[in-house]
């Protein structure tokens, strides 16, 4: 099994929990045959590793020309995955984040050579799973992973210099921030 593809998930369901008509439509494979006739494919990852640069060269020659190649990972080097594709114009990140108030949105990761029209696609993609969308250049980790990343570094420093976890746990809790997603080492 080179891996899998597909996209599929309660995630998006609306605040009654209740998933999207278009979740109907789509489909998780594990054979990449099945995947030759799709628009757009989103190709998921373990949390914290990136996807199988080989396996999007294997979806790039299976699939038709126009079709879309997206990774649902919140670190993924957008450039790096299109460098291992013939179509660099339409590989994209699309990665969704929920924080656990069960606020959700979509992060569009465009790449260097990711146009405008695989931008629109993707975000018709997400106004058709009820995601409000943001687009980001596809640097190092998309926009959830820049922040956690920096508050993680200022939680470090505070520690560093004495102050208590409980006591910047609270902090950020009085600020609207959910520790758990953002630290996610550290118990609430």
């Amino acid at each position: 099994d080179a891996g899998s593809a597909g996209a599929a998930g309660p995630a998006a369901g609306d605040a009654a929990g209740t998933v999207p008509e278009t979740f109907d439509s789509l489909t998780h494979v594990s054979e990449l045959a099945a995947l030759a006739d799709a628009d757009l494919v989103i190709v998921t990852s373990q949390p914290g590793m990136d996807p199988d640069l080989p396996f999007f060269e294997d979806l790039d020659e299976l699939m038709k020309p126009d079709a879309i190649l997206a990774a649902d990972a919140a670190t993924t080097d957008i450039d790096a995955l299109a460098s291992f594709t013939q179509r660099p114009d339409k590989v994209v990140a699309l990665h969704g984040c929920r924080s656990s108030r069960g606020v959700g949105v979509l992060e569009v990761g465009r790449g260097k050579h990711t146009d405008d029209k695989t931008i629109a696609t993707a975000l018709a993609f997400a106004k058709r799973v009820e995601l409000p969308a943001v687009v980001c250049v596809g640097l190092n980790g998309l926009i959830g992973e820049r922040m956690r990343r920096r508050y993680g570094r200022h939680v470090e420093s505070l520690q560093d210099r004495g102050v208590p976890l409980a006591r910047i746990i609270h902090a950020l809790g009085a600020f609207g921030f959910d520790p758990p997603p953002l630290l996610p080492d550290m118990a609430p």
